[in-house]
């Protein structure tokens, strides 16, 4: 009798906090008794679950507790589920899911998610290994950032037909990710939004899209074609970077893309964005005009031996030509202005470069892990050279003007160098 009247007198506090104006943390045990709750009233007859500890892997949270409605989870730190639940199905009525609601929560392997929730909020389910399938309510139309980043063991997604945008990084390292159907409606994919979903097989993208982020399929190497629709005006840099694409096209009517000689070109600003699928022959002709070879543009191209670039290109951007194995020469054009990080990276069949005169920065590790490298020429014009730019080039010397600035740098940083005009010395 005694409990009975003291549950009573909970429910009745818990209906005057839900009542009141005023917001109040409230602690209760779950209606089947297989666990506890802590919820966040809103001041009106709403309330926030915070935080669930239950004692059974599947848990069923209410629509209604301490005669509040729940609208919304709310994670931070820690989720809001207790370690060890499997199964979590959500209550009619619930609006948000909040940011981290789910976050690490690796026992958890399937989620129901009602209609009625409007918002999903950044890393809601991110590196929730363990779950397999997600059904997303029809009423989301923006799935935000980072979403289900690391959810290594997602195989299918179904999207709501009226999503009309995916954040960055929303399924990025989903790697056993085999579907997800791209809405009719969608208008924009996020930075970094399917990177290294490599069992991902198809991608067709809709004609109401309008932006791909830079490397938005990154690394799906499972996917064989793509084909780019005439609506889109906006694209980042390569993302298309190390996919394994067998055909690629370009919808005809758009303005603002060009796919020339298995290049792929923005109209807008002459940029190379990239090369969507390898040269057979190892040879790459970049035409004239192009003012910028972006990020990522030939990342991880080990058939290519030979690559042409025009006498306009300013600027070569980070990760430019990374991991082109094969490359054993490049000649560089007078126009150039930058060097950009790590954008020769690991190209281990180069061993002479020179960089034009002109050229006036060289950004950090921009030749790391050229291992074959013996020769790198640096003109005077050079006055800007980041961190490590030679690292992991064991076998190479520098060939510099007297009075350079690129002389000292060498001496600071332990290269071996040599004067242009005497090149046969010993050393500097």
């Amino acid at each position: 009798m005694k409990r009975i009247f003291i549950r009573i007198l909970v429910l009745l506090a818990g209906l005057v906090l839900c009542g009141s104006a005023v917001a109040a943390t409230v602690e209760g045990t779950a209606p089947d008794g297989t666990g506890t709750y802590r919820i966040e009233t809103n001041g009106d007859d709403t309330a926030v679950l915070k935080r669930w500890e239950s004692a059974v892997p599947d848990v069923v949270v209410p629509s209604e507790l301490e005669g509040c409605r729940i609208t919304a989870l709310k994670g931070w730190l820690t989720p809001v589920f207790s370690d060890g639940v499997e199964t979590v199905v959500l209550p009619d009525g619930l609006e948000r899911v909040g940011t981290m609601a789910f976050k690490g929560l690796r026992s958890l392997k399937a989620v129901e998610i009602p209609d009625t929730v409007m918002e999903i909020e950044q890393f809601a389910f991110g590196d929730c290994t363990s779950l397999r399938e997600v059904r997303l309510p029809s009423a989301l139309a923006d799935l935000p950032d980072s979403c289900f980043t690391g959810c290594t063991g997602l195989v299918r997604i179904e999207l709501p037909p009226d999503l009309v945008s995916i954040g960055k990084y929303a399924f990025s390292g989903c790697v056993s990710l085999e579907q997800c159907d791209l809405p009719d409606k969608l208008i924009s994919i996020g930075d970094n939004a399917f990177f290294r979903c490599r069992s991902l097989k198809r991608a067709e993208l809709p004609g109401t899209l309008r932006s791909i982020g830079f490397g938005a399929f990154t690394l799906c190497d499972g996917i064989q074609s793509m084909r780019v629709p005439a609506s889109v005006t906006e694209m980042g840099y390569n993302p298309f970077a190390g996919m394994r694409l067998e055909s690629f096209s370009l919808e005809e009517g758009g303005a603002y893309l060009d796919y020339e000689d298995g290049l792929l070109y923005s109209l807008e600003d002459a940029r190379l964005i990239g090369c969507p699928i390898q040269p057979a022959d190892g040879r790459v002709v970049i035409r004239p005009g192009t003012l910028h070879v972006e990020e990522m543009a030939f990342y991880a191209f080990t058939r290519m031996q030979e690559v042409i670039i025009p006498d306009s290109v300013e600027r070569i951007s980070a990760f430019a030509f990374a991991g082109c194995a094969g490359l054993r020469e490049i000649d560089l054009p007078d126009s150039l202005k930058t060097v950009g990080m790590m954008s020769f990276l690991d190209c281990l069949a180069l061993t002479e470069v020179t960089i034009p005169d002109g050229t006036e920065e060289l950004h950090s590790w921009a030749f790391q892990g050229c291992a074959a490298l013996r020769r790198a020429v640096i003109p005077d014009s050079v006055t800007d050279m980041g961190t490590c730019v030679f690292i992991d080039c064991p076998n190479v010397v520098l060939v510099v003007g007297e009075d350079a600035y690129a002389r000292e740098y060498a001496r600071a940083n332990g290269y071996p160098c040599i004067l242009r005009d005497a090149r046969d010395a010993a050393g500097d």
